[in-house]
Formats: structure tokens, sequence, C-alpha cells
């Protein structure tokens, strides 16, 4: 299963707050011009108003890591910095368990 957070995203900010379902491990893929930009999947904490990084969940540059997330969970892509990011692509994909 993917979830798409981010799609062609410019410059800073966040995308949509997105519900994920199913908790466990997870690949984090980021693809685009970075551009000194720092890319995150958030997500909400028990406040319900507040997003916190996931850990392992924040690049510099395109790739992926293996990040895990709780079920009910709702995260959401963030740029940050940088001079001109352009085009970030975020998306995450749920991995079976071993």
């Amino acid at each position: 299963m993917r979830i798409d957070l981010l799609s062609a995203h410019d410059g800073a900010g966040s995308g949509d707050a997105t519900p994920v379902a199913f908790g466990g491990r997870y690949l984090m893929i980021a693809i685009g011009t970075f551009d000194s930009a720092t890319v995150t999947v958030d997500l909400l904490g028990p406040d319900g108003s507040t997003y916190v990084t996931v850990d392992s969940a924040s690049m510099t540059a395109a790739g992926s890591a293996i990040i895990y997330l709780p079920s009910d969970a709702t995260v959401k892509g963030t740029v940050t910095g940088g001079t001109s990011p352009a085009g970030i692509y975020l998306s995450i994909y749920r991995m079976p368990e071993e």
C-alpha cells in the first residue's frame, strides 16, 4: 500500500493531513530538487494539533528510509528550509511484517 504525502511540491510548507490506518514498518521515499531543504514525515501528536517528526524520517537529499508508524495515525509531509526546493515527491509504503 502506497500513501502519497507530497506530489510535485514546490517551496517550503506541508502537505495535507493523511490518515494511516495500519501501524508498522513503512518505507519512506523522497525525490525532487531539495536545494538544501529538509523533507520530513510528521506525526500528529496526542494534543490533536501539534505535529512531530517521526524518528528517522528526515532527509536532505533524495533517498529512502525505514520508519515506524502507529495504527490510526495522522501524518503529513513537510518541506523546510532550502533556497528553492521544487518538484518534491514524498511517499510511504507499508511493508509486510517479517
